[in-house]
């Protein structure tokens, strides 16, 4: 008799199932070292700040939104985080939502407020339903009430937004804003943070490895993102940073291209911006292949350029320097090389734990902030768009490349491509 295993086998031919270890949750003490470092920058104010992130699918599928999944690690809709700088023994009041034991035979079971759940979460108080009781007490006991969410320009405010400002108008409290404060503490990413945006980018590799292969002629777009993405999975990536951007041919002059719908033809060039998530980590990789396994003169002048702007990013990277300052570099490597008007988007963003991470454009980079190098030309009229794009990591002294184990180089990426395509063989 067959085990399981050897039956999978005999089933499944020559086919290797990839077995990839998700990574352990982040230890708590990260989140009690980031929300200590937001309270000493808070004052004597009172803040809260509530989640943002979205339910999707007939399976309730939740994403938590960055600011309050950096504070708390938490992937929960309707939860609160009360700040109390001047409380001795309730500085971090976390709310969760209320139980609902009919929801919870579709979604599982939710974990009763307990000791155990105060070590889960390293806060001194879980309570459940809404904050308005806290901060209302807080009030009483602090100077001021501090905004600390990210400014928008929608029509409907936040739910932390009203309620702080409640709470300063109930008590004539002064309103703080300190609406840039999360973005400066995120944009400098913690060790802990650098080892899973690089797996991230480390898997990523392999997604392109497999991308160099796969781009022949007669397969379809979404071929090639079929083949990367099973590449991403296998290696461990536990999602995608964005949906996969396949394009070809003319395709490939449109930015955010997302049909994937095009076939290969030789002569094309296939712009593939593509990326694993691991951890909830993102990262982003560009980079484009030609078809044929050669750029023609025309493909190739137009790559030489971009990869020159990317070199003069690359020197101009140095400690104070602002991504704003690193844009005008890249504006005018292109504009030597006579391509500004085809250069339609910003040479690059901080990444993190969404792919556009927080941080500042116009202060200097702090050193452990990561962020994109992507320059690109987009020609429309000659039916193809070059861009290459990768990471780095601001150090002390100016910068760590993260992606240089993906070809870049024109000359690389060609044998790259043969060698890929060899061994395919």
């Amino acid at each position: 008799m067959l085990t399981t295993l050897a039956l999978a086998t005999a089933l499944s031919g020559n086919f290797v199932h990839p077995r990839p270890v998700p990574p352990a949750d982040l230890p708590v003490a990260v989140y009690q070292e980031r929300r200590t470092r937001l309270l000493a920058e808070l004052g004597d104010c009172v803040a809260v700040i509530s989640s943002q992130g979205a339910v999707q699918g007939i399976t309730e599928d939740f994403r938590q939104d960055a600011d309050f999944f950096w504070l708390t690690g938490i992937n929960e809709p309707e939860a609160h985080l009360v700040l109390q700088p001047k409380s001795i023994y309730r500085k971090v009041v976390l709310f969760l939502k209320s139980r609902d034991p009919e929801a919870e035979r579709w979604t599982g079971p939710r974990e009763p407020i307990s000791p155990d759940l105060l070590k889960t979460y390293g806060v001194d108080r879980v309570r459940r339903g809404s904050p308005e009781s806290t901060l209302l007490d807080a009030g009483l006991h602090h100077d001021c009430v501090a905004i600390i969410s990210p400014a928008g320009i929608g029509k409907d405010d936040r739910g932390d937004d009203e309620l702080a400002l409640r709470v300063a108008s109930r008590y004539g409290l002064k309103v703080v804003y300190k609406r840039g404060l999360l973005a400066d503490l995120r944009a400098a990413h913690g060790p802990e943070e650098l080892e899973r945006m690089e797996r991230a980018i480390a898997i990523t590799a392999e997604g392109h490895n497999a991308v160099a292969r796969a781009t022949v002629a007669g397969v379809a777009e979404r071929d090639v993102q079929t083949q990367l993405e099973f590449a991403f999975f296998a290696a461990g990536g536990t999602g995608l940073s964005y949906s996969s951007i396949v394009g070809s041919g003319p395709n490939g002059a449109v930015l955010h291209w997302d049909k994937n719908s095009r076939i290969l033809r030789n002569g094309d060039l296939v712009v593939v911006d593509a990326a694993a998530e691991y951890g909830r980590y993102a990262s982003d990789v560009t980079r484009t292949y030609p078809v044929s396994g050669h750029f023609t003169a025309d493909q190739a002048r137009v790559y030489r350029a971009v990869y020159q702007a990317q070199e003069d990013i690359f020197a101009a990277i140095k400690p104070g320097v602002s991504m704003a300052e690193l844009q005008h570099v890249a504006e005018e490597s292109l504009r030597r090389a006579g391509y500004l008007a085809d250069f339609i988007h910003g040479f690059g963003h901080f990444v993190g734990l969404d792919v556009h991470d927080a941080g500042d454009t116009e202060k200097p980079i702090p050193v452990g902030a990561i962020f994109t190098v992507e320059p690109g030309v987009y020609l429309p009229a000659q039916g193809f768009g070059v861009r290459i794009e990768d990471e780095v990591l601001i150090t002390d002294h100016g910068y760590r490349m993260l992606t240089s184990s993906i070809p870049r180089k024109l000359e690389e990426v060609e044998a790259w491509i043969a060698r890929a395509r060899q061994r395919a063989r």
